[in-house]
């Protein structure tokens, strides 16, 4: 029974012996031999393309190239970096050249760490070095000084080897807690494997002291450590941390709710923020900023936040200096401007004909009189006397043509044939007359709105206001000249909702922006009496761009995030955010159906005050005629 025992307990031993085994070609350098098998493991794990060494000459001859190529193809850069200046460095070039190759691990061992930390966040500026990489460096306080730490908020996947035999406190533990068949000299060979964790736990009154956490320690022929995958991800769990994040109210992102109903913020990114924090296990701190574009890439850039909340729309001057994750929508971007309503209520009674219907209404009008009128008079003076005389002929005619009809039949059968012809014609037009005003009562009135681009080029007295400092880049890129006139009168503001919805309305202001927030616009402006004018989305999209949320440039989260969006989007929980938003776009149903109110009717009564005022004026001159025929007649 013992000897089975043994026998499986002996492959056992020699495979983690197999895995960590101690190079004895290399027996006098250990830290050469520690990255050797830190390399191997790694590739057998996750195989690489290649492998990056870079070296000043003090730390040159510590390492074997014929042995780190066994695995990957390595990449080896000795730069002379003690006596140079950064900006004669070819640091930055030969990690612009190694990301370009897409190695997957970087090793980086120099003397001057202070130099090396400037150069890492030099590097992280200008994007030359992902945050994915996989970082191997020599442990020295001065890498984590507090201008290091919001990089290391950044690039989780680093290892430091910490030797011990210039740590004679940890050196002397590490003999203590050991057996004692290990050797002292082989203890003095010993190092010690940390990395960051995530986010840090820094001391806001004591950054200085922040050291990364040990996760295991090496010595020639051994490994003590539970993890054997020392990169292992960090950025999956955050074990109930606090993750700060900025917001700035903009529909449909982020919306303050009433305060009826609780006050809490509502939208699509606060959703989004909430299925994260649920899925990566951390508390949200939301802090609101009055400037969306300059304060929250400030924020991020800074790195006094991690996560950024307001429609960060894919455009190159926004994704150059932020991660941005996967969109989660596409946004129609496009103006809202002011619109004149019409007021045609004081030729309603001419609008159901146009210019030429009416022409040839009075022609036959003068046609139907004449004709008539010379009939009467070629006829026997006994027959139809009323229609011989020329006014009396008018006013019948006149009569016939607005349905009234005369006293009597004139007689004489050619008479009545014409005047039966002319009646018919009188009632088809009074039916078409009355049906086409039924329709123009029914139409809303018309509205002049500025639609297009082009119109808002020549359009000077407007100014062009926005949210998104990216709006004239936008228009900068088109190719007509419309464009580039919109995009120099364009201006970035930071006004409250109401105030531009009153400029609007006044008829000082064009807005740009995204359909959902032009319409929370539109719907805050019915709630508004001010101005003449009324507000109207273009329908026409300038541009639609995809959406997303902002994160820090190089950002540890941007992986997760990226999934949980995509997740979130095909089952459909961003519709329903959407949807839920207070402010949500309503698509067009066409035209209003118009109500017939008093200020549509004034023709009507105008035409009835007139038509009294000539009543009365005729009246007055029959009482005048009559008296003074009197007179006459007595004298």
């Amino acid at each position: 029974m013992i000897l089975l025992l043994f026998a499986a307990i002996i492959p056992i031993s020699f495979v983690t012996a197999n895995k960590w085994s101690f190079y004895e070609q290399n027996e006098g350098q250990p830290l050469g031999s520690l990255l050797t098998q830190l390399i191997s493991l790694h590739h057998q794990r996750r195989p690489m393309r290649c492998v990056s060494l870079m070296t000043d000459p003090h730390y040159s001859n510590r390492f074997s190239a014929a042995k780190l190529n066994e695995d990957a193809p390595l990449i080896l850069d000795e730069i002379q970096f003690e006596h140079t200046s950064l900006r004669n460095s070819t640091i930055f070039a030969a990690l612009k050249k190694v990301t370009a190759a897409d190695c997957g691990m970087i090793a980086l061992f120099f003397r001057n760490e202070q130099k090396l930390a400037r150069a890492l966040r030099i590097s992280d500026r200008k994007r030359l070095i992902k945050s994915k990489a996989r970082l191997i460096l020599p442990f020295d306080v001065r890498l984590f000084y507090p201008k290091m730490h919001n990089f290391w908020r950044r690039f989780l996947n680093v290892i430091f080897l910490r030797d011990l035999s210039r740590n004679p406190k940890r050196r002397d533990g590490l003999a203590q807690n050991r057996s004692a068949a290990i050797p002292d000299a082989s203890v003095q060979k010993c190092f010690e494997l940390s990395t960051v964790s995530f986010p840090a736990p820094v001391d806001p009154d004591h950054p200085e002291t922040w050291l990364p956490p040990p996760i295991a320690t090496w010595c020639p022929g051994r490994y003590y450590g539970k993890r054997r995958n020392l990169f292992f991800a960090k950025n999956k769990n955050l074990d109930g941390q606090v993750l700060r994040a900025v917001y700035f109210e903009l529909s449909p992102a982020v919306i303050k709710a009433e305060q009826k109903s609780g006050g809490n913020l509502q939208g699509v990114e606060i959703g989004i923020l909430g299925l994260m924090s649920k899925i990566l296990n951390f508390s949200p701190l939301l802090m609101e900023i009055s400037n969306m574009s300059s304060g929250a890439i400030a924020a991020l850039t800074s790195g006094s936040t991690d996560v950024a909340l307001g429609n960060f729309a894919y455009v190159s001057s926004t994704e150059k200096s932020t991660d941005l994750s996967a969109p989660y929508a596409t946004y129609c971007y496009t103006f809202i401007t002011p619109e004149l309503i019409g007021d045609v209520s004081w030729r309603a009674l001419l609008l159901p004909f146009d210019r030429d219907l009416w022409a040839a209404a009075a022609l036959a009008l003068v046609f139907g009189w004449l004709s008539m009128h010379l009939t009467a008079r070629l006829q026997k003076k006994e027959r139809g006397n009323e229609l011989r005389l020329l006014l009396p002929s008018a006013l019948s005619t006149l009569s016939m043509q607005l349905m009234v009809p005369l006293p009597r039949a004139p007689q004489g059968w050619p008479l009545r044939l014409l005047f039966c012809s002319f009646w018919l014609h009188c009632l088809l037009l009074s039916v078409s007359y009355r049906a086409s005003f039924a329709s123009q009562l029914a139409k809303p009135p018309p509205r002049i709105a500025i639609d297009t681009v082009d119109k808002l080029a020549e359009t000077k007295y407007l100014r062009l206001i926005t949210y998104d400092n990216f709006a004239a880049e936008i228009f900068n890129s088109s190719l007509d000249k419309s464009g580039a006139i919109v995009a120099e009168r364009m201006e970035t503001v930071l006004m409250d909702p109401a105030e531009i919805v009153s400029l609007i309305k006044l008829g000082k202001v064009a807005f740009f922006g995204n359909v959902y927030l032009l319409n929370s616009l539109k719907t805050l402006s019915e709630k508004m009496e001010v101005g003449k004018y009324s507000v109207h989305v273009n329908e026409e999209c300038v541009i639609s761009l995809p959406v997303s949320i902002g994160l820090a440039r190089n950002s540890a989260l941007t992986p997760q995030v990226d999934k949980i969006v995509k997740r979130a989007v095909e089952n459909g929980l961003v519709t329903k955010w959407l949807q839920e938003s207070e402010y949500k776009s309503v698509p067009s149903t066409g035209a209003q159906q118009a109500v017939v109110d008093l200020p549509k009717m004034i023709s009507i009564f105008a035409a009835l005050s007139s038509g009294l005022c000539v009543s009365l004026i005729a009246f007055v001159g029959e009482i005048i005629f009559a008296r003074v025929k009197k007179r006459k007649i007595n004298a």
